[in-house]
Parts: C-alpha cells; structure tokens; sequence
C-alpha cells in the first residue's frame, strides 16, 4: 500500500451488533477526518449512524473499488468476514477490537490516536496464509476461503464421526473423534487451540490438522507442510450427521461419497500492523491474562 497523503480513502464497516460500535464509528470517522483520510461507508449504514462526514457510495462494489484500505470495527468474527472481502480486492485491512477477545484486531477502541500512523508510514503490513476448501458432491463443488479453519464435526448429536484423510493422494490417517479441524497458523490460536492444538506463528507457511475429542489415547495433532493438499471423506463406519464449517460461516452437510480437498490458497491476507508488537507478546497479553484474556 503506497502512502497516498489526503487522497487515502478507507472503507468503514462496523458491526453495529457490537456494544459501542455506532459510537466507536463516529470516533473513528472524525479521527479520520483529522489526519487527512477520507472515510467511506457503503449507503445502508447512512440511516443508522447519521454520519454526513462520511462518504457513502451505493453499493459494496463502489465502495471496495475506491477504497485504499479497509477498518473493520467488532470482534475476530467480524475480522473473519471483512478479510475474505478485501482479500477479493486486494485490500489490507486493520481491525478495531469491539469483542472480548479481538485476537486479530490491531487495535482498542480506545487507541484510535494510532490511526494518524496510517499517513506517515508508520505501519508495516502482514500477510497471513488462506486455506482453499473445495466440497466435491458428485458432479458439482463449491469452493470456499478459510482465514482460520475448516472443520468437519458432528450434528445436534454427540456421536463419534469416522473420518478417511489422505495426504498427497495417499492415505494418512483415520480418526474416529466429534470431528477435526484443518487450520492455518492464524486458526491456531482459534478453535484448534481450543482443541488442543499447538500454537503456530503467522509467518509459517503450513496446515493444522486438530482432532476433536479423539477417541483414542494415540491420537494427536500433525503439522503438514502448505505444499500438501488434503482429502477428508467420511468412512464407510460413519453413522451420525456430518457438517462441514468454513471459518464458522459455512454449514454443508456431508454425505458418504463426498470429497473435501483443502490446500493452501493462492491468496492471502494482508493485516495493517500500527503496533511495533510481536507475536509472542500478544499472545502473552490475550490469553496469559488473570481475566482469561479480557483486558
């Protein structure tokens, strides 16, 4: 991203489910405003917020098409959704942290000074690697993006899944468990962790494969190169319901004969980081906390 001075524009999207964020946008806009940034809302936020400051174009085409970056203001679900966005246009974006955890957010609310960095170059930008997942069902497929994971789990049920993985065309494992989770570094930190998967730093290039409640004491976590491309169908044993969940937006139910083949996708996504911080720290400071990540 090439610094642009005043002729910077920067698209808006807030979560407006998010406790403060009408009032978080207001500031953000102003903030904006004073350091020379043109802000930008698409037109359905117009009515909400009553922000005449702000330029409002008609639709999310528009709006993407004129934008230089992109902010968006909510919790890591709303940085799930908007980075798949302005991965398709090749727009970096910075996080504005409304949730409990805001793992993937830059930045507190009440840090909205660090903006002016935007205009000077104080910023650097980080690539974080995607996942492409294609579900094969008979002769059609649907391919999604995944920033943190994909998960194949059971139903509404609590009922072992049998799950075939081949690595390269090559059978690698079966894993009788409520499901597994496919991440990338950045998904570490997420779900997988929560699984008991390892942590893994951004900047390594490689995919995650997390049991969930294995039902075996030899069961554990592996770590595949990027180069591989993974294959999970269901095993003849399978019995219960099977979804398939892409970064916690997608639900597919998931039938004997069907193939989902996940490997690292050619795109990524680029994090504005305003913060000389390092990985480590931020892991320190979100999870090795006595409120259990809250600050």
């Amino acid at each position: 991203m090439t610094e642009r001075g005043t002729g910077m524009r920067a698209l808006i999207v807030p979560n407006l489910e998010k406790r403060n964020a009408p009032e978080c946008t207001r500031a953000v806009v102003q903030k904006l405003l004073e350091v020379g940034i043109r802000p930008m809302m698409q037109e359905s936020y117009r009515l909400l917020l009553h922000l005449p400051e702000a330029e409002y174009c008609l639709n999310s085409r528009e709006a993407f098409r004129k934008a230089d970056f992109l902010i968006a203001i909510g919790g890591d679900g709303t940085m799930l959704h908007e980075a798949k966005r302005a991965v398709e246009w090749d727009l970096p974006l910075l996080g504005i942290n409304l949730g409990r955890l805001g793992f993937m957010a830059e930045i507190e609310a009440d840090e909205l000074d660090l903006l002016a960095r935007l205009t000077n170059g104080e910023y650097t930008l980080e690539d974080r690697m995607m996942l492409e997942c294609t579900l094969r069902q008979g002769d059609s497929e649907k391919r999604y993006l995944a920033l943190n994971d994909v998960v194949l789990s059971n139903g509404a049920l609590s009922r072992m899944v049998d799950l075939d993985i081949l690595c390269g065309g090559q059978m690698m494992m079966s894993y009788r468990a409520n499901g597994v989770i496919v991440s990338t570094p950045t998904g570490s930190t997420a779900y997988a962790l929560s699984a008991g998967g390892p942590i893994i730093e951004p900047s390594i290039r490689c995919i995650g494969l997390t049991p969930i409640c294995p039902h075996s004491l030899s069961t554990r976590p592996v770590i595949i190169s990027d180069e591989r491309v993974l294959t999970l169908t269901l095993s003849p044993l399978s019995r219960c319901e099977v979804f398939l969940t892409v970064d916690g937006e997608v639900g597919e139910p998931i039938c004997l004969n069907d193939k989902v083949e996940i490997c690292r996708s050619e795109k990524s996504a680029r994090f504005i980081c305003l913060k000389e911080k390092s990985f480590y720290m931020t892991i320190h400071q979100k999870f090795d906390t006595p409120s259990g990540g809250r600050l």
